[in-house]
């Protein structure tokens, strides 16, 4: 006879926690990227017998307990997980900024939950964050408690004055 290991589902659309569990190790995508070869070297080191992919940037290593890395997110603290920033330019037809570049600049700054969008579409995330930077005609808007289509507070921010308007504004 088969036998199935059920797990209690999760709240509606809510993320898998980095780190391990009954089944295996939770393992993030930083931004919701890797490389091959980054992710081969995991693979190969944690000698996990599958792999499972989800829908929240991540995947699960089966029957690994432990990993040690820095090139994925592996900790339930991760301050990569409360920035998502879309793939951004040049890999976005629709995106005027780079927004992956910043988003690592950006992470462990803050408490805050910041999305970083190349455009209004919002394609990283679809819920409402703390502080939203859209990106427009190369520079960015900052959105308040919002998504990337609401109005900004403020607009024309140049890419390399982010930070430094985040902190006078006293946004961090």
């Amino acid at each position: 006879p088969t036998h199935f290991l059920i797990q209690p589902r999760l709240a509606f659309n809510e993320p898998l926690v980095p780190g391990p569990s009954e089944i295996g190790y939770i393992v993030g995508l930083p931004f919701g990227k890797c490389s091959s070869k980054k992710l081969q070297k995991l693979i190969l080191q944690s000698r996990a017998c599958n792999i499972r992919i989800t829908p929240w940037k991540s995947f699960i290593l089966e029957n690994c307990k432990n990993i040690q890395t820095t090139d994925f997110v592996i900790k339930s603290d991760d301050p990569t997980l409360k920035i998502h920033s879309c793939p951004g330019k040049p890999s976005c037809n629709s995106a005027s900024v780079f927004t992956r570049s910043l988003a690592r600049k950006l992470a462990g700054k803050t408490n805050y939950v910041i999305h970083i969008s190349g455009c209004e579409k919002g394609c990283a995330f679809s819920g409402k964050a703390d502080k939203t930077l859209v990106g427009e005609s190369g520079s960015f808007s900052l959105v308040e408690n919002g998504h990337p289509w609401d109005e900004p507070i403020i607009k024309g921010i140049n890419p390399q004055k982010v930070l430094e308007t985040l902190d006078n504004y006293d946004a961090l």
